[in-house]
């Protein structure tokens, strides 16, 4: 190993060259996390006339009991979206929780291409409450953010959880 290169020895296990290569943040996810942070940072500027402080995987919470949201708003109000992909487990319960806990309400966008079926993922939040997820379509790359997931529309207690597949709510 040479002094100039220390991490010479150093080897990703996948064979990937790119410490960031993955599919939680592969292009399509990073065009579909974009598209969203514009809409909405429109849609929050229309609504409130003010300026919109927005930021792409921020912290919401504090250690040890905090998410990264995809998309953060931080100013004129509190809002997050989280944008589904490629990720195996949604982990709704303790995203939401930990968001509504820091008094963030929350849109839920899923890639239309990705690991799950959209219009699946649906019809299991429509049996705790009577809200729209977003969707991503990378074809037209137009975003619908569906509606403002809150603690007041959208409570994950114990028994709406066990209405939800585990990949979704825990």
């Amino acid at each position: 190993m040479a002094a100039d290169q220390p991490f010479e020895y150093f080897r990703h296990t996948d064979g990937s060259s790119d410490c960031f290569h993955s599919d939680s943040v592969s292009d399509s996810h990073r065009i579909a996390m974009e598209v969203t942070l514009k809409a909405l940072h429109n849609r929050i500027r229309a609504v409130t006339g003010k300026p919109v402080e927005i930021d792409d995987e921020r912290w919401v919470g504090i250690r040890p009991n905090f998410v990264v949201a995809d998309i953060r708003v931080t100013s004129p109000l509190q809002v997050a979206a989280e944008v589904y992909y490629r990720s195996e487990r949604l982990a709704l319960g303790r995203k939401l929780d930990t968001m509504f806990e820091n008094d963030y309400r929350t849109f839920l966008v899923f890639h239309t291409d990705g690991r799950h079926d959209v219009d699946r993922v649906q019809r299991y939040i429509r049996r705790v409450a009577p809200l729209r997820i977003g969707r991503f379509n990378p074809e037209s790359l137009e975003v619908t953010l569906g509606d403002l997931f809150s603690e007041q529309k959208f409570e994950l207690n114990a028994a709406s959880r066990d209405v939800l597949p585990n990949y979704i709510a825990r």
